[in-house]
């Protein structure tokens, strides 16, 4: 929760300060940024694997916005630039 907090100070105040306000190592707060970011690859990568399992399903027809709308359907919460975004890479 206090890691929240910086990133919302983030602008106002620098991340040192910000740490050294709330009690928190520096250190600590870079590491959960790192987990963070970890989850979200991890997410993105069984996304991707369902998004090339709509496109080859489509017979490599669908585009983004009707592989979103498919995944919307099947209860994933995405946007269109995101699958876009998986798509290209």
């Amino acid at each position: 929760m206090k890691y929240a907090a910086i990133e919302k100070a983030a602008g106002e105040v620098g991340v040192s300060q910000a740490c050294r306000l709330l009690e928190v190592r520096r250190q600590g707060y870079y590491e959960h940024q790192k987990r963070r970011d970890s989850v979200r690859k991890v997410q993105d990568r069984a996304l991707t694997t369902k998004i090339k399992n709509i496109f080859y399903e489509s017979n490599r027809i669908y585009d983004a916005r009707k592989i979103c709308h498919q995944l919307r359907e099947g209860g994933d919460d995405v946007s269109r630039k995101r699958v876009r975004r998986l798509m290209e890479a």
